[in-house]
């Protein structure tokens, strides 16, 4: 007998996703893909000058070419990295244990590493050094889908975890006004754990999306046929 796992609490609002932990920081958003640039224009709206943001990308790349076009600070990542209290890894999870050491080697001390996928942290691709706070924002959805939302007055949920809480000791209220920032406090905000992100986020991809929903078009194509419909119908509908 399956045991079910006891439910979490949604978090919703300013009142339960406070957005005071960014107020007078710097972040650093590093990649400016699908997801970097979602979170970049969402921060930048909610907090004005309250915040400061700075992208980073490899020099002379497309993607800090449309960070500095879209008037952001365009530098390369690691000097993005060491004027951040939060920096926030939009690059893709296949180049993380490439990518982040040096990045996040010259981080200041007690500062916080945020990361949209729990996937390098929780198979060890990328191992923080220990005075930093290790945080994750993830939106169910991709980052056009996060900016249109925000855009309607609206948002999508996320999760949040806290992998480690920084020296300072301030790397939850980052996180909180991160969520916050993006607008995911506007629909839900879900309290996990990088390992149950990353391992829930690959059995959708894998054994759903990229499986399970290839194999019921195959099996209701051959149902209709075997019906009698034409396979002109059956695989148009």
């Amino acid at each position: 007998m399956t045991v079910p796992a006891p439910s979490i609490p949604v978090l919703r609002g300013d009142r339960e996703v406070p957005r005071d932990g960014l107020v007078g920081k710097t972040v650093a958003i590093l990649g400016y893909g699908n997801q970097g640039r979602a979170h970049a224009a969402n921060l930048s709206d909610s907090f004005g000058g309250d915040l400061s943001i700075v992208i980073g990308g490899r020099p002379g790349s497309d993607g800090l070419a449309r960070a500095a076009a879209d008037g952001f600070a365009a530098l390369p990542n690691e000097e993005a990295a060491a004027r951040a209290d939060l920096a926030i890894v939009a690059l893709p999870d296949e180049i993380h244990g490439l990518a982040c050491p040096k990045v996040l080697q010259g981080m200041r001390p007690g500062a916080t590493v945020g990361f949209i996928h729990g996937f390098s942290v929780r198979f060890g691709a990328v191992k923080p050094r220990e005075d930093l706070g290790v945080v994750l924002v993830a939106p169910k959805g991709p980052g056009t889908t996060l900016r249109a939302r925000f855009r309607m007055g609206q948002g999508i949920p996320a999760l949040i975890a806290i992998e480690r809480e920084s020296s300072r000791g301030d790397a939850r209220s980052l996180a909180l006004a991160w969520a916050n920032g993006i607008g995911s406090a506007r629909a839900g905000v879900l309290e996990t754990t990088f390992a149950a992100e990353a391992e829930t986020d690959l059995f959708g991809e894998q054994a759903v999306l990229c499986g399970g929903l290839q194999g019921l078009i195959v099996a209701a194509f051959e149902t209709l046929v075997e019906a009698g419909y034409p396979a002109e119908l059956a695989y148009i509908e």
